[in-house]
């Protein structure tokens, strides 16, 4: 048994760009179908335009433009755009909760049930917003170095510049899907900073289980034992019977009455004085 802390990791951290890495790839992976789609579309638009003699060059041909994008080739790689795209967003909304969670146990040996598809995108969304206003920036200082009145010197700067934004492009993106995921994770299982017990090789099979992590299961209703009867009073001792009462010989009691008829009688078990 031991004791970890479930908590959302940094954003310039190793274990969130390992995250990232962890989901980008099998994302990739699982929607490469709906892109291979596409990708067939825009073959597809491409063969179109070379068709119609307009692709690659600068040309004012209406005529040869028209042809090529009311060919029936042109739309069929529309609607295969279309269908690869969409089948790709469907995709990624299941697939986005079900990486993450086997992330989560296989982080932290824990799990959750609710989606997280939208709070990781739009902290994604919230990041590349950031890093695109950032790169706007940069991009302007890019292209006045590498504009063609700029030295030879300065052209060589803004093309290893734009190769540097470029690999950090991609690492921001990876760095925001693991730290998207390892928050959202961690909230949804009620981490955030509090120590739990884990033992280690919890799920050596890799099992994710249905019920929540925090799930109990119901304690059975208590069982009342027997009450056991109560005994009756005990006769009062001899000397201290109650005025006017006469003890009964059968059960031993002073609940007697004297009847004119029957004489004397017992209230609880019925023996009288005639019947004696």
């Amino acid at each position: 048994m031991s004791t970890q802390v479930i908590a959302p990791f940094g954003f310039f951290t190793y274990d969130t760009f390992r995250a990232g890495w962890y989901f980008l790839w099998r994302m990739c992976l699982y929607t490469l179908p709906a892109f291979v789609i596409a990708m067939i579309g825009v073959v597809m638009m491409v063969m179109a335009f070379f068709s119609a003699g307009i692709y690659g060059q600068d040309t004012k041909d209406q005529a040869a433009l028209m042809e090529a994008v009311t060919g029936t080739q042109f739309w069929i790689g529309i609607v295969l755009i279309f269908l690869g795209g969409l089948g790709g967003f469907i995709a990624s909304i299941p697939l986005t909760t079900s990486i993450a969670r086997t992330w989560a146990l296989r982080t932290w040996n824990r799990t959750f049930e609710s989606p997280v598809w939208w709070s990781i995108t739009w902290r994604v969304f919230l990041v590349s917003l950031l890093v695109g206003v950032i790169g706007q920036g940069v991009n302007v200082v890019i292209k006045a170095m590498t504009a063609p009145t700029a030295s030879a010197g300065s052209t060589l700067v803004g093309g290893f510049l734009s190769l540097v934004v470029a690999m950090l492009n991609i690492v921001v993106t990876l760095l925001s899907y693991g730290w998207a995921m390892s928050r959202v994770a961690a909230s949804r299982i009620g981490g955030l900073g509090v120590a739990t017990s884990v033992v280690a090789g919890l799920n050596p099979l890799g099992y994710v289980p249905t019920m929540g992590p925090q799930y109990t299961p119901p304690r059975p209703a208590p069982v009342m034992a027997p009450r056991a009867p109560t005994p009756p009073p005990p006769p009062p001792a001899s000397g201290s019977a109650p005025a006017g009462r006469r003890q009964c010989p059968k059960c031993s009691l002073y609940e007697t009455e004297k009847g004119t008829v029957l004489g004397w009688y017992c209230k609880v078990c019925g023996w009288s004085e005639s019947r004696a």
